[in-house]
Parts: structure tokens; C-alpha cells; sequence
């Protein structure tokens, strides 16, 4: 499957409650990078796509403002918190 709706692709690929898998995803798509298992990330010429490798679902983001977009969805309900890498921290004090 591939999709552009950021929350259909989520509700498949991502337990939002868990900061663990935001975290991971959120870093892997704002840097590109495919060092943050379980996520995979490819540049095709200006879209990006993310891949969760529990399903192999493809998440295909147009463009930077989308990818803004889409960092912005998963930081939001850690906001309250600082964002989302104090939450992180305050997540890890508590295990």
C-alpha cells in the first residue's frame, strides 16, 4: 500500500502513545536517514518515502513543506512536554 494520508499510514505503522516509536520515526524522517530501525527512508527526486518494516506500507511525502507537516503531527501531542525529545527524556526516567 502507499498512501499520502500521514494519519491512515500512521494509524497502521505507529503506536502514537509510545513515545519509543514517535521518537524513532520523527528522527528518522527529519534526517533522512535510515539509521532509526524499524523505519526506512528513500529520496525520490523531491518526495520522500518511509517505510515501516512491520508492514512494508509505503508513506509517500511530496515535499518539505509535507515533511514539515508531517514532523509537526508527530510532535504535537508531546508538546505539552517540551516536544518531542523531552519527552523522550522524561519517558526514560521513568522506566
Amino acid at each position: 500500500m502507499e498512501t499520502t494520508d500521514f494519519n491512515i499510514w500512521l494509524d497502521h505503522n505507529v503506536k502514537l502513545s509510545n513515545i519509543n516509536q514517535v521518537w524513532t520515526l520523527y528522527h528518522a524522517v527529519r534526517s533522512e536517514s535510515n539509521e532509526f530501525y524499524s523505519y526506512s527512508i528513500l529520496r525520490d527526486e523531491n518526495r520522500l518515502l518511509v517505510k515501516c518494516a512491520k508492514t512494508q506500507e509505503t508513506l509517500i511525502i511530496q515535499d518539505n513543506e509535507s515533511k514539515n507537516r508531517f514532523l509537526h503531527t508527530l510532535e504535537y501531542p508531546f508538546l505539552y512536554q517540551g516536544g518531542i525529545d523531552t519527552a523522550k527524556e522524561l519517558n526514560k526516567d521513568w522506566s
